[in-house]
């Protein structure tokens, strides 16, 4: 019986590929709000992540004060969660974090390479590392409602079905500023097995169920 199901596995293979999932609506980021604004793309490809490779957003309307936001992204299914960006320039839980402005274009944030960002002066559009942080995991953040960091990286992602809903979320943790996220999206790298591996799978389950009954 074993043999048969070794069998079908062991002719088992994966197709991987790359896939950007688009199409995440704008909203506009309430100002000095726990609560925060964000919206949601719903992905229904069967298979797994291998790897979170980019999250993206476009700002259309410049953010007056960089440091007063989070932005987080979220599996909201299996409710693992990373921050993209979190107060920079805040040394403290309740520093008011740098001046600059968060200006328009399109943002993409990454673990492994990009550009620092920064903790003074302007933001522009650019390829960001996320791990880039005015203070340490564990360190809090004023603003009720508002989520600690977190030392979660992409890694984290890694293993969980793709199929699910993703949220982009930001808050703005203190008064007098404006900004509006246009559009995001988010690029993973996925597995799923070939046709040819869940027949054979098939084939296999259904044999050892014959052989059982016998």
């Amino acid at each position: 019986m074993k043999k048969i199901l070794i069998l079908a596995l062991g002719v088992a293979s994966v197709s991987a590929m790359s896939q950007t999932f688009s199409g995440g609506a704008g909203f506009a980021i309430p100002d000095n709000n726990g609560t925060g604004a964000g919206s949601t793309i719903s992905v229904g490809n069967i298979g797994y992540i291998t790897s979170l490779n980019s999250v993206s957003f476009t700002v259309t309307t410049a953010h007056t004060w960089v440091g007063d936001l989070i932005v987080q992204f979220k599996n909201l299914t299996t409710g693992t969660s990373v921050h993209l960006m979190s107060r920079l320039g805040s040394t403290t839980a309740t520093g008011v974090g740098s001046a600059g402005v968060l200006q328009t274009g399109t943002f993409s944030f990454v673990d492994g390479g990009g550009a620092a960002q920064p903790l003074t002066g302007a933001m522009a559009a650019g390829t960001y590392n996320r791990k880039t942080h005015a203070f340490g995991a564990g360190a809090g953040n004023s603003g009720v409602g508002v989520p600690q960091f977190n030392a979660n990286t992409y890694a984290a992602f890694a293993g969980q079905n793709l199929g699910g809903n993703y949220e982009l979320r930001a808050w703005d943790n203190a008064s007098g500023d404006i900004g509006t996220i246009g559009s995001w999206e988010f690029n993973v790298s996925s597995a799923v097995p070939e046709p040819a591996t869940m027949a054979a799978l098939g084939l296999g389950v259904a044999a050892l169920l014959r052989r059982r009954k016998k």
